[in-house]
């Protein structure tokens, strides 16, 4: 009797083990099949961010009639500037249009080094309608080297040296209006120092100078416009014509103006 009841202890034991490992292995199985709430999802992975594209800066400026393209890094020269407006301008404005009118030299200097006349006549540099006013030598130039089969190159780039924030006055801006110019309440005196030297040059032929200015020469400009900022060049001044500031000739308020 002994030995059958130790039997019969020893099979129950084992039934209660394999009830408790069918049990556990059916939970498993439920778990797997997403009926149990213990386990969480797993989280996806995620997706990196999609790169943005890269704007191919010369064919944006191509879509608007600019056939040659600045580089992304050009110099743009730093001068010391004063801010003559009264009040006129915050620091940000002065900020701002300091830097459109120095890279707007900058551009004017690079295109003629580039046969960049598309630029100097686009909306990017001058109002529309003064392209021929603005640049008239330059675009005159340009135009000479490509009848020629040639090209321009600046051998002594004239420097800006300064850069004056100044008001206009009713006075200068009728006078301005009456000839078809297009200033705001502040224009900017821009002060440019020599040497500057232009070569015409054309396969076959000895190069020409087209602009020859002395190192001594020291000219204030009075230039009109207003400040843009373009979606590739960044800030530009979009000039609206000048007048030359020691131009004798020029009504007493301009030159006053330059002051």
């Amino acid at each position: 009797m002994g030995s059958d009841q130790g039997g019969q202890r020893w099979v129950r034991s084992w039934l209660r083990r394999i009830s408790v490992t069918l049990a556990l292995l059916l939970v498993g199985v439920a778990m797997a099949c997403g009926g149990g709430s213990a386990s969480a999802p797993s989280p996806s992975p995620s997706r990196p961010p999609k790169p943005t594209p890269a704007i191919d800066r010369c064919a944006e400026l191509a879509k608007r009639q600019i056939t040659v393209c600045p580089p992304a890094d050009l110099a743009i020269p730093k001068v010391p500037v004063t801010d003559k407006t009264n009040g006129l301008l915050t620091p940000q404005q002065l900020r701002t249009e300091t830097e459109a009118v120095e890279r707007w030299f900058a551009l004017d200097n690079w295109a003629l080094d580039h046969r960049g006349a598309s630029l100097l006549r686009s909306s990017v540099m001058v109002s529309p309608g003064l392209e021929n006013l603005e640049f008239s030598l330059d675009l005159q130039l340009l135009d000479k080297a490509d009848s020629a089969g040639g090209t321009l190159k600046v051998a002594a780039a004239i420097q800006l040296i300064r850069l004056d924030a100044v008001p206009l006055s009713n006075s200068v801006r009728q006078i301005s209006a009456g000839q078809g110019l297009v200033a705001g309440d502040h224009g900017w005196v821009y002060t440019i120092h020599g040497p500057g030297r232009v070569l015409l040059q054309v396969p076959g032929k000895a190069d020409e100078v087209v602009i020859d200015l002395p190192s001594t020469l020291v000219q204030p400009i009075l230039l009109l416009g207003s400040a843009h900022r373009d979606p590739i060049l960044g800030w530009v001044w979009v000039a609206g014509g000048d007048f030359n500031c020691t131009n004798a000739q020029q009504p007493k308020v301009i030159r006053d103006a330059c002051l």
